[in-house]
């Protein structure tokens, strides 16, 4: 299996499923939707209009994918094996070697991570070397 990341924009690899995990997608997309991998609103607009830091985002993300993987109070380690996990449960069910992780995140380039950083690349940063593929932005 491989596993790329991109927003909902970006062009999947030929024979990569977009797997939303986001709360919502736009009109027209054609994605499986992995909730269990999306921020809740709160943790979404904390982050957005500046009351939490990325860093208070990301520890409470991690915690919500805990929570909803059932994994309370496991070490991080932990729950990048229950996140690989659960994107194999994906593959084998629906029949993908490939999938494409999605969000409404734009950025221009490689470059912009530091500056709009996304709960795409937490999630990029958790998975095995052997199962990254692409971050396609």
């Amino acid at each position: 299996m491989k596993v790329h990341v991109g927003n909902f924009w970006s062009k999947p690899p030929n024979g990569c499923k977009k797997v939303s995990i986001a709360r919502s997608t736009p009109p027209g997309q054609d994605c499986l939707l992995a909730w269990e991998l999306a921020p809740s609103y709160p943790l979404l607009k904390g982050y957005k209009d500046g009351t939490i830091t990325w860093a208070e985002y990301e520890a409470r993300y991690y915690e919500e994918i805990a929570s909803n993987l059932e994994d309370n109070g496991h070490p991080s380690a932990f729950i990048s094996h229950q996140v690989t996990k659960y994107l194999e449960q994906i593959k084998v069910r629906y029949g993908f070697e490939e999938i494409m992780l999605c969000c409404w995140e734009r950025r221009k380039s490689v470059e912009e991570r530091e500056i709009k950083p996304c709960h795409r690349d937490l999630i990029y940063a958790m998975l095995p070397d052997d199962v990254k593929g692409e971050s396609l932005d």
